[in-house]
């Protein structure tokens, strides 16, 4: 009997409230503006947000800290985030040369790396342990793609998913993502032919200049419990850190709004 398509990771959503990984980032954002205020602006675009408040444990795509903090700040801000089970990794940029190294920089939640096996019931999933360097993960990626290609080749996850080629990056990526299961698996499969691929809805998710955290899936799912709750629960995070009194308080600080202008420019 075939694996049902967009069921095949028995997706599980998170039990915890909004108000709790609201809490959460909220927290450890108020931390990083005790420290110093110049280094909010790099982590309140909304998909750090979301890793922050441990909903999901991966971010990627974040600007060099080092652009616009001293290596001081951004050894004490490492620091800090460590303190709180965040790892802050970097990583050569593709546009790097010799004479102009560039790095891109990734964010770990440890916490809700943990969890990942509880929610998603993949089989093929390896937890990463640290330390999370880039050549390190890169090695673990290879391991858990390798074994989702196994699961898709003995038919425990969809057998058709073979003729993508970038299904076992995509998959293990959405996980580290925290995307929903059902979202992920529609994307390798459409059941009718009128199937569209349609994004998610998230309050804020664009509140920053940022690698935008929703995601696409089929159409056919648009009424699906799990994806509906997903987008919610995302939405409702978002909304609780972005309307809280402090935030609104924060936008209004001169050193926030100079390096957030400093961001935008260079980001242009």
């Amino acid at each position: 009997m075939p694996v049902d398509t967009y069921n095949a990771f028995s997706y599980s959503l998170p039990q915890e409230s909004a108000v709790m990984y609201a809490q959460n980032a909220l927290e450890i954002l108020q931390a990083i503006g005790d420290l110093n205020t110049a280094a909010l602006p790099l982590l309140l675009r909304a998909d750090v947000v979301l890793t922050l408040s441990g909903v999901r444990a991966f971010d990627v795509y974040m600007d060099d800290p080092n652009d616009f903090l001293t290596e001081k700040e951004v050894s004490r801000l490492t620091e800090l985030l460590r303190s709180y089970g965040l790892h802050l990794e970097s990583q050569r940029s593709e546009y790097s040369t010799k004479s102009n190294e560039k790095f891109s920089y990734y964010l770990v939640n440890t916490s809700a790396l943990k969890r990942i096996p509880a929610q998603y019931k993949l089989n093929a999933w390896i937890e990463p342990k640290a330390p999370y360097s880039f050549d390190r993960l890169m090695a673990w990626a290879y391991l858990v793609e390798k074994q989702i290609y196994a699961a898709i080749y003995s038919n425990e996850l969809p057998n058709k998913w073979a003729t993508d080629y970038w299904a076992p990056h995509n998959i293990r990526f959405g996980v580290l993502l925290g995307y929903p299961g059902e979202a992920i698996a529609s994307l390798f499969d459409q059941t009718s032919e009128s199937a569209q691929l349609i994004e998610s809805t998230i309050a804020y998710y664009d509140v920053y200049h940022a690698a935008h955290p929703i995601y696409g899936f089929n159409s056919e799912l648009k009424g699906n419990r799990n994806i509906i709750e997903h987008q919610r629960l995302w939405s409702d995070i978002l909304t609780k850190v972005y309307e809280s009194k402090w935030h609104q308080a924060v936008k209004e600080d001169n050193r926030f709004r100079a390096q957030l202008k400093n961001l935008k420019a260079a980001n242009e």
